[in-house]
Formats: C-alpha cells, sequence, structure tokens
C-alpha cells in the first residue's frame, strides 16, 4: 500500500516525522506543496516495482497528468482518484501506461473537462472492463492508441463521449 499525499523534500519538522512515520508504513508521503511527480523516473527501478496500490487521501493538483502513472508494473488499484485535481489538466496521454495489473480504479468523480488528448491513456493496462461513461470529451482532439494493447479488456462504456474535435484516433 502506498499513499499518494505528498512528496518528502525539506518538509517542516511535523511534517517530516509525519513522513517517517508513513515510511516505516511503506507508504509515501506526497504533500500537495511538494507534489511535482512522486513516480519520477529517476527512482530506482526496483523501488517503482514494489507499488501495488495507490490510495489518495488529499486533494492534489494535477497540472499535467502525462505519464503520471507510467510503467508501474505491479500497480493493481487507485483509490479516489478523485481527489487528484485534474480541473485544469489538458494531457492525460501515457497516464496509465505500461501499469499490466492495473484492474481497479472508480473513474466517477474523475474531472477530465480540460482534457485534450488521452493518446495511450491506457496502453497495456490489465482492465477487464473500463466505465469512462463520466468523462468529458468536448474538448479532446487525441485519442491515438488509447486502449492498445489492453489484453484483458472486454467492455467499455464510453456512452458520453464527444467526438466531435477528434483530429487522431488511429488505433484507438
Amino acid at each position: 500500500l502506498y499513499t499518494f499525499l505528498a512528496e518528502k523534500l525539506e518538509l517542516p519538522e511535523t511534517l517530516r516525522k509525519r513522513s517517517e512515520e508513513l515510511e516505516s508504513l511503506g507508504l509515501i508521503d506526497a504533500s500537495e506543496e511538494r507534489f511535482t511527480n512522486i513516480f519520477d523516473r529517476t527512482m530506482a527501478d526496483s523501488y517503482l516495482d514494489t507499488i501495488t496500490k495507490i490510495v489518495v487521501l488529499d486533494r492534489v493538483s494535477i497540472p499535467n497528468a502525462s505519464y503520471l502513472f507510467y510503467n508501474l508494473p505491479n500497480l493493481e488499484t487507485i483509490e479516489n482518484i478523485g481527489w487528484l485535481d485534474t480541473s485544469g489538466t489538458t494531457r492525460f496521454d501515457y497516464m496509465f501506461c505500461e501499469c499490466p495489473k492495473l484492474k481497479n480504479v472508480n473513474f466517477s468523480d474523475f474531472d477530465t473537462s480540460s482534457a485534450v488528448t488521452f493518446a495511450n491513456m491506457f496502453d497495456s493496462t490489465g482492465f477487464e472492463s473500463l466505465d469512462l461513461s463520466d468523462f468529458n470529451t468536448e474538448r479532446v482532439g487525441n485519442f491515438n492508441r488509447m486502449f492498445q494493447d489492453c489484453k484483458n479488456l472486454k467492455s467499455i462504456n464510453l456512452s458520453s463521449f464527444n467526438t466531435l474535435k477528434v483530429s487522431d484516433a488511429e488505433y484507438m
């Protein structure tokens, strides 16, 4: 279990103690004030390979969701993804790409109202079913390879998708 609250970089003493306590439990503390990309590709691959669950415990503003959870090979579930403030986020490309065990995310409170690209968003994930009926796609122009290599995917609810602005849906 890993939390997604705040990155630990030069935190005040009270937050540093909280961070150390969470770390001793196998959790990541990453508060909004310090958030950049908790799963930065500079982290050791062996560390990224240990992440199986992410629980969002607080509001975190996400200016760019591109590659946010990219290549977390053992990630199975993300809880409370609606707590990520994506109201101003335009890029969601590769967000969950290369998470082959990811099967459980509730997108009902996930804000995509500013999105312009979903390219490769779910590429090579483990979802068997996706309910994206709450996705706002009225500004999206790029759906390229959005579901590429989703070998387990059996059903998708795209009932709310507005594709009037789409210019690229190749291999969707």
